[in-house]
């Protein structure tokens, strides 16, 4: 029996949607690629973007597509409002996996910091003397002396636009603590891996991701099958993700890794 053509239609259109999103974060695609991610064949891509070009939201170019202008990656504080209550959802998912004792990993992203938020207004039903490391200021803000005991905040050149603080010092601070649950904001996740808009945030990222037992990446629906500047770690190397919805193409990659996926309670 042939898939009737209301799914076909459904699919194509939340595909496209995918790809106007990845080209407006990267600023640039090739039709190689999202043919990859997506699982469709070039000629069914390059009608996607014919169709996203009729509608003046990007440009075809020779082998792909641009963005209409110039992009630049999108602030903190801009991130913060898009997507609140699902992050917060995310976020309560999340404490399921912190356990009384645990030194954990929380890094500049915007769901990590709902996650700061929920264990800073927890109060007596918060796990108890939890070690908080991060590289995020805003997360040490947050966190302050909420907890049993301070959050450690890793030094370093310090990063407006993720309001973190990346290179060789923050490098050489991880070094110096053990982690038991990482939880690692991306900007994107594919069948390959996960991403990050930022070399210094990507780097910061990955060397918590191999220091830590159990790697977490809380995540919205919007960030399934884009990818970004730098890779921060391969999918193999991820043991969860919790994110808002089911989505057919990210269980069939986490299943092709052994991620397992955590959604939260209705």
């Amino acid at each position: 029996m042939s898939e009737p053509s209301s799914s076909r239609d459904a699919f194509a259109t939340e595909r496209r949607e995918r790809i106007w999103r990845l080209v407006t974060e990267r600023g640039r695609v090739r039709t190689s690629e999202l043919a990859r991610s997506f699982d469709v064949t070039e000629p069914t891509i390059r009608k996607d973007i014919a169709e996203l070009e009729s509608r003046d939201l990007l440009r075809r170019t020779h082998g792909g597509a641009v963005a209409r202008r110039p992009m630049t990656e999108v602030p903190v504080g801009e991130r913060e409002r898009k997507f609140v209550v699902e992050k917060q959802h995310i976020a309560e998912a999340c404490l399921q996996f912190i356990q009384d004792g645990d030194a954990i990993f929380l890094d500049g992203g915007t769901t990590t910091i709902q996650l700061a938020m929920l264990l800073a207004d927890r109060g007596s039903d918060a796990p108890r003397d939890v070690k908080v490391i991060t590289n995020s200021f805003a997360i040490g803000e947050v966190l302050g002396n909420r907890l049993d005991e301070h959050p450690v905040v890793l030094g370093g050149r310090y990063r407006p636009q993720g309001r973190c603080f990346v290179g060789p010092l923050t490098m050489r601070s991880l070094e110096q603590f053990r982690v038991d649950v990482a939880f690692i904001g991306v900007t994107g996740v594919n069948g390959d891996g996960a991403f990050a808009a930022d070399i210094g945030e990507a780097e910061v990222k990955g060397a918590v991701a191999r220091r830590a037992t159990r790697v977490i990446i809380p995540m919205d629906h919007s960030k399934v099958g884009l990818t970004d500047f730098v890779e921060v770690c391969p999918l193999s190397a991820v043991d969860t993700i919790v994110t808002d919805r089911p989505d057919a193409q990210l269980t069939e990659w986490a299943g092709a890794h052994d991620v397992s996926l955590v959604y939260p309670e209705a």
